[in-house]
């Protein structure tokens, strides 16, 4: 019997940390009228851990399977200061920090290893930093460098991370939809 479509539609996937709704809403409170920006929405705001791209259902499976040996121990992070990708006077990304990152590292870290068998795509972001895309610049100038500097001390909560999300991303004319597919509790 033959797959159905939707069961061999690759799906372009990542893994990520899904954030509390009282995060999201602080951080979307941030946006400012900035030439060329494309705010990310509460449902957008996520920190990436590792991008995997399009993936079939029996890959999927295989991922799925790795990620229950997954043990790495819960910890908390907060959000702090703010920067920017691409360069300056032309940024591509205004993003907010989180810290402390050692633990982030040390996820991603795991993540790689448990992933390493199953032979997936490279991750398009081979240099991880861990950090929360606020806006997609697009023809941005100093204005962006301004809101970077003025973000620069922002402090809020601690976060709690005790699990780690599989997202689906579908593209759309507002930028990608995210959804979460599965949950994967640390410190089991």
């Amino acid at each position: 019997m033959a797959d159905t479509v939707s069961e061999v539609r690759a799906r372009r996937l990542f893994l990520g940390i899904e954030l509390p709704y009282w995060l999201c809403e602080k951080l979307v409170a941030l946006r400012v009228p900035l030439r060329g920006a494309r705010w990310q929405t509460a449902s957008q705001l996520h920190i990436t851990l590792r991008f995997l791209g399009s993936l079939d259902v029996r890959q999927v499976a295989a991922l799925e399977e790795a990620l229950g040996n997954l043990k790495a121990p819960p910890f908390e992070i907060a959000v702090r200061g703010a920067g920017y990708f691409g360069p300056a006077p032309a940024p591509t990304i205004l993003w907010v920090g989180v810290e402390p990152v050692e633990p982030l590292l040390a996820l991603r870290e795991q993540l790689d290893a448990l992933l390493a068998p199953l032979a997936l795509p490279d991750d398009r972001h081979q240099c991880f930093r861990p950090h929360i895309t606020l806006a997609r610049l697009n023809g941005a100038d100093a204005g962006a460098l301004a809101v970077a500097e003025d973000l620069t001390n922002l402090r809020c909560g601690l976060l709690p991370v005790v699990e780690i999300c599989l997202f689906d991303s579908r593209p759309g004319d507002a930028g990608s939809a995210y959804s979460v597919i599965q949950r994967f509790a640390l410190g089991r």
